[in-house]
């Protein structure tokens, strides 16, 4: 019988703009939890829309086959589906809600544009993102820079988010096994 970690996300104190991250189960993810000694592989912004909880985020490998991979807006729950995700939890950036909420409009207006995966993660080309570039960016337009903290990076991961002082909260998400 096949066993699933199943990620309990709770949406009860999110809000648009929060940062939702996540521990992958694709190889490209233990290359990340590796390389940045994290227990995430993945971040996106939380994005309340009329049909419910979304995550904007920019990933490789999800896309249908022979399709381009531009970054998307998908609910919760797939953003947390099994077949993805292992681990998660959320964070709350120090701001008020209105600068969190365009935040998230920023980083929805990505998705509108059909912006690309940034398969090079190169942080000098801002027409193709990274996942923790698109939240970075995203936050940057708003004056908040997460990452901060004096040094210069040529990738940011996204343990620099979670670590970031700029986060007033953090929720880590407890997980199941299910049959």
């Amino acid at each position: 019988m096949e066993q699933h970690i199943r990620v309990m996300y709770d949406t009860t104190e999110l809000r648009s703009g929060d940062l939702m991250f996540r521990n992958g189960l694709s190889a490209e993810s233990l290359v990340v939890t590796q390389a940045s000694n994290s227990d995430y592989s993945h971040v996106g912004i939380a994005y309340h829309m009329p049909s419910g909880w979304h995550v904007i985020h920019a990933v490789p490998g999800e896309a249908p086959q022979g399709e381009p991979e531009y970054l998307k807006c998908e609910p919760i729950a797939d953003f947390y589906d099994p077949s993805r995700a292992m681990a998660g939890a959320s964070a709350s950036i120090r701001c008020d809600n209105a600068s969190a909420l365009r935040a998230a409009r920023e980083a929805f207006s990505k998705v509108e544009q059909k912006v690309l995966f940034d398969n090079d993660y190169d942080l000098n080309d801002t027409t193709e993102l990274y996942c923790s570039e698109l939240v970075w960016r995203a936050y940057l337009k708003e004056g908040i820079n997460l990452v901060n903290d004096g040094n210069s990076y040529s990738t940011i991961y996204p343990e620099l988010l979670w670590t970031s002082p700029q986060i007033a909260k953090r929720k880590v998400f407890r997980t199941t096994i299910e049959k």
